[in-house]
């Protein structure tokens, strides 16, 4: 069956308003003006934490991420040990599995956090960010090989090792990002799609190592022309169809001046016991200049059985901290006194001030209303989150200070916003006060599909 509408959806990863705005004056960047001035963006609300993980699943599905399972790259066991999660979804389907149920013809190509093969015949795709790229066919297969496209090289490990430097590595990503617009724009050209989406988590990548830098339009500009021109593609074709454009992007980001040491805090206010050796690591700090006085620790450097609460797995301007109650196999805090803790914890968080003298955090809350006591992994009990120009640091202790400068990889952080945007902007599709959550049902409705039954939250929660 052929759809009457065609919907064209570009992902952009980690991309906010006020950073499109800056560059829609540049040279090279015309795309993203004409798309601001034709179209309709908004700032979109993400995920708590606001990453890559669970937003991008949450764009596919409509479900908060108690729901679809994914709360972060990773979940804490019992044991406290980190584990790597993925996204299912085929105990989820993503709205295009939908689509093509109903006879529509879909292109996705590298969905983030998507890395396995679609069910429906009708669906002509590219697995995503963060495992090898796969193609679902051997018509695409052909069309990788043409363009040379492998997926999107692992160049922040190569950064973080030193054998890449940011010129290289950008000029690498902006490689990656213009064979796969050339490689979208053939397909679309061969193929008479009625659905397609496209990702470029590469603006992610390198935005987390420049944003801190003066120069930081210089290394971003060739990659958000490039993606831009798949945009600008697309726009005019569905000027010419009579269809529409959605861009999207799971969080936005920010430059990042500072760390907040937040389990260092939590262990100078008694709620972190540290085991004998990290103990005596971090006095040895205190002989050593003021800038090397930082040890990196993990949970397992902690004494469990004399530890209340600690912050884990996210290192991001939204802090997740948990309780250490009965869910863990050494919880030090009885189910009863698990409340008061809580509303202790959030108060002394509430009365951190940053450098310049005001709260470090913007935003501290429970978060038990956000998970809804999902059983599908063990959830944060609270969220934290950091003024502007300030990230959470969850693995550094220092003996003197509670900030440190941030390293490479957090020049650049996260913010709760990124981006919804629709072309043009009167196609019909109600666009404010949007989430992640509203994605999909929106993209269903368009091609006047029922999105799925289940209720969907809204992902906004404040401390009471």
């Amino acid at each position: 069956m052929k759809s009457a509408k065609k919907l064209y959806l570009i992902g952009l990863d980690s991309v906010p308003l006020w950073l499109l705005e800056e560059l829609k004056g540049t040279k090279g960047c015309g795309a993203i003006a004409d798309f601001l001035s034709e179209g309709k963006v908004v700032e979109m609300e993400s995920t708590l934490p606001p990453i890559t993980g669970p937003a991008w699943p949450s764009i596919y599905t409509g479900l908060a991420p108690p729901d679809h399972g994914v709360p972060d790259f990773f979940a804490i066991k019992r044991d406290y040990s980190p584990d790597v999660v993925f996204y299912d979804p085929y105990k989820y389907p993503p709205f295009w599995e939908a689509l093509a149920e109903s006879g529509l013809k879909c292109l996705v190509v590298t969905p983030a956090t998507d890395t396995d093969m679609p069910k429906s015949k009708n669906i002509d795709m590219i697995t995503g960010f963060p495992l090898e790229s796969k193609p679902s066919g051997s018509g695409v297969e052909r069309m990788m090989r043409k363009h040379g496209f492998s997926g999107e090289p692992d160049v922040e490990h190569e950064i973080k090792e030193g054998r890449l430097g940011i010129a290289a590595a950008a000029k690498i990503l902006e490689g990656t990002v213009r064979k796969r617009v050339d490689l979208s724009i053939e397909m679309m050209e061969s193929q008479g799609y009625d659905f397609v989406f496209v990702c470029f988590t590469e603006t992610d990548r390198l935005q987390h190592f420049v944003l801190g830098m003066g120069d930081y339009r210089k290394r971003l500009v060739p990659i958000y022309r490039e993606a831009f021109r798949l945009v600008d593609y697309v726009r005019r074709r569905a000027k010419a169809e009579q269809g529409a454009v959605m861009l999207a992007s799971d969080h936005g980001a920010q430059p990042i001046r500072s760390k907040f040491l937040l389990n260092q805090f939590l262990m100078q206010e008694g709620y972190i016991t540290l085991g004998k050796e990290a103990a005596a690591a971090q006095k040895g700090l205190a002989s050593k200049p003021k800038a090397e006085r930082f040890a990196r620790v993990h949970l397992l450097d902690y004494d469990m059985r004399g530890t209340k609460a600690f912050g884990a797995v996210s290192y991001d301007p939204v802090a997740t901290i948990w309780i250490n109650d009965g869910r863990f196999s050494k919880g030090a805090v009885a189910r009863k006194e698990r409340v008061k803790l809580k509303l202790e914890i959030i108060r002394a968080l509430k009365g951190v001030k940053s450098r310049e003298g005001d709260p470090v955090f913007v935003d501290v809350f429970d978060a038990d209303p956000y998970y809804h006591g999902t059983r599908k992994f063990i959830a944060p009990d609270i969220f934290a989150q950091a003024k502007r120009g300030y990230t959470v640091d969850i693995f550094n202790l220092s003996p003197s200070s509670l900030f440190m400068p941030p390293e490479a990889p957090k020049s650049g952080d996260h913010i709760r916003h990124g981006i919804f945007g629709v072309y043009p902007r009167d196609v019909g599709i109600a666009c404010e006060d949007f989430s992640v959550l509203n994605v999909a049902p929106t993209i269903l409705q368009y091609f006047g599909k029922r999105p799925p039954g289940k209720t969907l939250r809204n992902s906004r929660y404040r401390a009471r």
